[in-house]
């Protein structure tokens, strides 16, 4: 069986599922959850329907609102400034409603994301994020000023949500993918994924024995920014695999427009 160790790039791997900062009162912020890990919007999906889901006993006041990031190369990222949004927003392209709701105990509640369809719109990929921001509802009757209650509240780390919203208005948008440096020395397999063009890549990344077609997912939500053109992967294999019989799998997603099926072998 394959054994793996993946030593690729993964700073920013989930960092967009959950961002936890420090609030008041106790144990709820575990319990939202989110349909998606990802809105993707295009001239053939011009709508989507995303759920947020209150998996707990106390009904939550929720807010939405749209930020934005700035990737290098390598795919570190940095958040803009609260003035600052960058050319590709998708915020001029997108209409989301509702963006402040309360959700019943146990109970979801559904946001539609619609395209802006804008004449003279450039092709090519616009990028927000969804920020998610939901607390314990605490009715008017509730809300106490007593020294006493004070000295009583406790702390709550609070989950934000943070989903990536991509818009590609247009038909001029394309990508390409290759395997470079691949190498197989001592059991371990390394790679270099490249991608150009002006949209991103979603997909996985597969290792399979030619021999056995046994499949080692290396990974399943793979994720290249516009700004990034390269992510190297090296993976444990062991002594028993021979270059000779092993072969490279880049397999796009296509609920996220994507059509690229990209395959190698280590040694040609």
């Amino acid at each position: 069986m394959l054994k793996s160790v993946i030593k690729s790039n993964k700073k920013i791997s989930y960092f967009f599922a959950s961002t936890l900062l420090l609030l008041i009162s106790f144990p709820s912020f575990a319990s939202i959850g989110v349909s998606t890990y990802r809105i993707y919007l295009d001239n053939n999906n011009a709508q989507e329907n995303f759920q947020v889901i209150n998996r707990y006993n106390v009904a939550q006041q929720c807010n939405l609102k749209l930020v934005h990031y700035k990737f290098d190369q390598t795919g570190n990222l940095l958040r803009y400034g609260p003035d600052e949004k960058p050319i590709n927003s998708a915020q001029n392209l997108v209409r989301f409603s509702p963006r402040h709701f309360d959700i019943k105990a146990n109970s979801r509640q559904t946001v539609r994301f619609t395209m802006r369809r804008k004449s003279n719109t450039e092709s090519k990929e616009y990028r927000s994020h969804v920020v998610i921001d939901c607390k314990d509802k605490v009715e008017t009757h509730e809300l106490k000023s007593t020294a006493d209650n004070i000295a009583n509240i406790s702390i709550k780390p609070q989950l934000l949500h943070n989903i990536p919203l991509v818009i590609r208005p247009g038909k001029a948008i394309s990508a390409t993918a290759s395997f470079d440096n691949i190498n197989f020395d001592k059991g371990i397999l390394s790679f270099d994924l490249l991608r150009t063009g002006n949209r991103s890549l979603y997909g996985k990344i597969e290792v399979i024995d030619k021999n056995t077609q046994e499949i080692k997912t290396v990974s399943k939500t793979l994720t290249m920014y516009t700004e990034t053109t390269k992510k190297n992967f090296s993976i444990t294999l062991g002594d028993d695999y021979k270059a000779e019989d092993l072969l490279i799998k880049f397999v796009e997603n296509v609920n996220f427009g994507g059509s690229i099926v990209l395959e190698q072998s280590v040694l040609n």
